[in-house]
């Protein structure tokens, strides 16, 4: 029986446009997924829009327009954003389609009918920015999360028994693998222990939500309406048997991959309704850091937020996604900026996997006729060919573990490692030197049995490993050289830089005249065989078979 694989984004609330931050937790599921699948799992990737809510409400007041206009405008964006990045996902839910809402109503009766639902009156502190009741807070208190003014809200509300569940929630959290990474843990267990009161989920003060069942002057409690969109978008409370078999089959979820500003919600409210409902819980819930700017929070009142567009326009999303996950610490708080992307794009795309990606395809190409050499059966094997074959199956087994427990960075660091471990081979496999060979016949290449021949074949499991952004061109088709040129562009890095797409390729920043090079900085300098490959008149070259089956 095929293994099932279910991981999540949060879905992203609609006040605002999407940016960096939403793509970084969009990025590391869908790299999570895609890994998955290629293991063979039966993998489901999900992620969508939250889009109720009084905030949402009185967002689109001020922008004049219906809250359902509203919402559908922003979660457009984020669709429209995700398949220019080439995201995966499997479904993409929205809390306003037909489908959720019936399913949160069909959720809500299973809660009460269990007896965990009653009927009350709240008074208190609510910050609508976050859509958090702040319980022990004085009318002008700061909420405790974004630090923004909270509001005194006194209405009726059905209440859910939170309270009747901290001892089984702490039983849950003694698995240390259910929240990750163990920081956030620790601070869920203290907030647990220091004591659960009910927790109101209906509010009656404003109409932009779900109906409550049987009560439609109440609307079903936002983060209730949200965080059932992991049920609901795999069928749970569907009346017709596929959407019923997708349930059984999928859930329970395998990851939640979350941020670490609504691990309250992900870790204590959802595990208590699933309780409720006498539901099966989500195997691991992963909270990462904040993406900071600079070293601050992005915010709009700080006019600092980063538009993933702007890197897409002059990057691409494969460099952004490398960046992301090789240069942040995963569940830890990480820092962008534009210098560090640069710094690490030319360090490690350009200068590195660039530098060897064109000094490969230079000698296939040149003394193999584009294709990757095999040797001969005759051909003795030497000691460092085995050794560049087991130090990838090394590579490997060590990627695979260090991914799995979400070190992406560190799983990055190895792989990065094995390309360094590349770059020596393929230096002593240098043509100049061999070239010299007198077996060596003008435009027939080596002789079948030579040392650069078996080398550059076994380079071959290093290209997989590294997944070069580079697609393997159709048979027949002619290889550009432009493909390779993309791996070797450097971006301008400095005081002096336009941040803006050159127009001899979309891969580069144009750096400034006034530029000074650094004395001694090799970022600029390009092998012989590298400028004859770009200042090649004739482009038309068969297409190397880098990666044969």
């Amino acid at each position: 029986m095929t293994r099932k694989f279910y991981i999540t984004t949060p879905i992203y609330y609609v006040n605002a446009r999407p940016h960096i931050g939403h793509a970084y937790t969009t990025i590391a599921c869908d790299t999570i997924a895609r890994r998955q699948r290629l293991l063979g799992a039966d993998t489901f990737f999900l992620t969508g829009t939250d889009e109720h809510g009084q905030k949402i409400e009185r967002a689109a007041q001020a922008a004049d327009k219906t809250p359902q206009q509203y919402a559908d405008e922003i979660s457009a964006e984020f669709r429209n954003l995700w398949k220019r990045m080439g995201i995966s996902n499997d479904d993409f839910i929205r809390t306003t389609e037909e489908r959720h809402i019936k399913r949160v109503q069909e959720l809500f009766r299973r809660i009460r009918d269990n007896g965990y639902i009653y009927k009350g009156t709240y008074t208190g502190q609510y910050c609508v920015s976050d859509e958090l009741y702040v319980d022990g807070a004085q009318p002008g208190d700061p909420c405790p999360t974004c630090g923004r003014i909270t509001e005194t809200v006194h209405e009726e509300n059905y209440f859910f028994k939170l309270s009747a569940f901290q001892d089984k929630l702490l039983e849950l959290y003694a698995n240390p693998d259910f929240i990750r990474p163990e920081t956030r843990r620790n601070e869920v267990i203290s907030f647990v222990r220091s004591g659960l009161r009910d927790l109101s989920i209906s509010r009656s003060t404003f109409s932009w939500g779900i109906p409550v069942p049987d009560d439609p002057k109440h609307v079903i409690y936002v983060w209730l309406d949200a965080l059932a969109n992991y049920l609901t978008a795999i069928g749970y409370g569907a009346s017709h048997a596929g959407a019923q078999a997708a349930f059984k089959k999928y859930w329970p979820a395998d990851v939640h991959m979350i941020g670490k500003e609504i691990v309250r919600f992900h870790c204590v409210y959802w595990p208590a309704f699933l309780l409720a409902a006498g539901l099966p819980l989500p195997k691991a819930i992963v909270a990462h850091g904040w993406l900071l700017f600079e070293e601050s929070k992005m915010s709009k009142s700080r006019g600092n937020i980063v538009r993933t567009e702007t890197i897409l326009d002059v990057l691409g999303a494969d460099a952004l996604r490398y960046f992301l996950l090789r240069e942040v610490v995963f569940g830890q708080d990480g820092s962008f900026s534009f210098d560090a992307l640069v710094q690490r794009y030319n360090s490690d795309l350009a200068n590195g996997l660039g530098n060897l990606a064109s000094r490969t395809l230079t000698m296939i190409n040149r003394y193999f006729k584009g294709e990757v050499p095999y040797p001969s059966p005759s051909a003795s094997k030497l000691p460092g060919d085995e050794a560049i074959a087991e130090t990838a199956r090394k590579t490997i087994r060590e990627f695979g573990v260090l991914f799995d427990q979400f070190h992406f960075s560190r799983a990055l660091e190895t792989a990065w490692g094995s390309w360094r471990r590349s770059t020596n081979t393929s230096s002593r496999t240098s043509h100049g030197r061999s070239a010299k060979n007198k077996t060596t016949q003008a435009g027939r290449g080596w002789p079948p049995c030579s040392t650069p021949q078996r080398r550059l074949y076994a380079l071959r499991p290093r290209w997989r490993i590294r997944s070069c952004p580079m697609q393997r061109p159709k048979s027949g088709s002619r290889w550009d050289s432009a493909t390779s040129r993309s791996l070797l562009s450097p971006i301008s890095h400095g005081g002096s830089c336009r941040w803006a797409p050159n127009s001899a390729t979309s891969t580069r920043f144009s750096r400034a005249p006034t530029r000074a090079r650094s004395k001694g900085c090799n970022r600029w300098r390009i092998s012989k065989e590298v400028r004859q490959w770009k200042n090649r008149k004739s482009r038309r070259h068969r297409p190397p078979a880098l990666l044969p089956p």
